[in-house]
This record gives structure tokens, C-alpha cells and sequence, in this order.
């Protein structure tokens, strides 16, 4: 279920998106993250794309993180890159939280946007991300065929 009122996510599903999973929050009081999978409907991944824009902006706007919250998030991918070394991947080292921060806008670090995951099936999608989280995750992860 979605929280009432949350306009980003009604957009989603009116536009064919289903969400599988509501993440918890990173900061109280923020509202929470959705793990979705993109519609099957024929739609080229730039339809889809668009649709995703047009509901992104109806998101409310955020206070910046600060320092200590974006080393939380850092701490926490480095626990998913060395969980993700133990099931025998090899996923691109973590940089330093100095790197980190300073990319932290323009795109960060994250274990599982390597190229680690292009060629897992279901199964290994599944067992990742149970052993792992893997908090970052492509919300429209499809197994290779």
C-alpha cells in the first residue's frame, strides 16, 4: 500500500509502473522509497522513461543531506559491496567517502551499478538482494534472457 496523498507514487501506477516493495526512509520524516517494476506494455524504455519524469516532478523537494547522513549511506553500500564479495561477486571497489561525497550529486558509487549485474538471472537478482538489500538497486531490473 502507498501513503494517501502521495502523488508521485498514484502517478506511477496510473502509469502502468507496480510497486513491489516501500522502502523505510533514510532520514525520519521523509517520505518512503518505492522499489518498482516498469510496465509491460510495449512502451520503449524512452516512453517509459518519460512517464517516470512527468511523475518524477510531482515528488515534494527535499532538504539536502548533509555529510554525515550521505557517510550513512556510504557505510551502508560498502556493507553491500563486501555482502555481494561473500556470495562470489566482484563488484567495482568503493571509492574513497572523500570521492564519494564529492560525486555524491553528480552520480556516487554504488556497489550494484557495476557492471556486476548484466548478465544475472532472476535467481541471483533474488538471492542479492535478500543477502545484500542492495538499497540502490535499478527499480527495473530485467534478467537477462
Amino acid at each position: 500500500s502507498i501513503p494517501t496523498g502521495d502523488a508521485f507514487a498514484e502517478c506511477m501506477i496510473a502509469a502502468g509502473f507496480t510497486i513491489v516493495a516501500v522502502n523505510t526512509p533514510f532520514r525520519s520524516g521523509d517520505p518512503p522509497g518505492y522499489e518498482m517494476t516498469r510496465p509491460n506494455d510495449g512502451k520503449t524504455p524512452e516512453e517509459v522513461m518519460a512517464l517516470h519524469e512527468k511523475c518524477a516532478l510531482l515528488r515534494p523537494t527535499y532538504r539536502p543531506l548533509t555529510d554525515d547522513e550521505i557517510r550513512g549511506i556510504y557505510d551502508e553500500s560498502v556493507k553491500e559491496y563486501h555482502c555481494l564479495i561473500g556470495l562470489g561477486y566482484q563488484p567495482d571497489a568503493p571509492p574513497s567517502f572523500e570521492t564519494f561525497l564529492q560525486t555524491w550529486k553528480t552520480g556516487p558509487w554504488y556497489p550494484e551499478q557495476s557492471h556486476l549485474t548484466d548478465h544475472w538471472t532472476q535467481a541471483q537478482y533474488d538471492e542479492a538482494k535478500t543477502t545484500c538489500t542492495l538499497q540502490n538497486f535499478d527499480m527495473d531490473f530485467t534478467p537477462e534472457q
